[in-house]
């Protein structure tokens, strides 16, 4: 008897908890149209992020936490192991800057998590 209880009571669930067109999720962000960006801001700021990535790559790469001012690696930070280079890899990419990508997933293959 507690099996045919717990089955149709585990049966109820899942068919009341199927997502119905009031729970999916509202939309929130303005839908943007081809060419409506600020591509001169959008250049800007990949620029930027090239020019801080380069400094990156000239005193720290492979590493974690440049100091700008004494243009040094913090090792401790990020656990040692180039955690910039992975956790920069998305904006990297969204940003398209193909060989910031390429520098980063070549470092990252070579990266020992264990």
């Amino acid at each position: 008897m507690k099996g045919i209880f717990l089955g149709a009571l585990l049966g109820s669930l899942l068919v009341n908890s199927a997502p119905t067109e009031r729970d999916t999720c509202k939309q929130i962000q303005h839908t943007f149209h081809l060419g409506a960006g600020n591509s001169t801001r959008a250049d800007a700021v990949a620029q930027a992020y090239r020019r801080v990535f380069g400094e990156y790559e000239k005193y720290c790469f492979g590493k974690d936490g440049l100091q700008p001012l004494t243009m040094t690696c913090d090792a401790d930070s990020l656990w040692g192991f180039g955690g910039t280079i992975i956790d920069g890899l998305d904006t990297a990419i969204i940003m398209n800057l193909p060989d910031i990508v390429e520098k980063g997933l070549n470092n990252t293959a070579h990266v020992d998590f264990s």
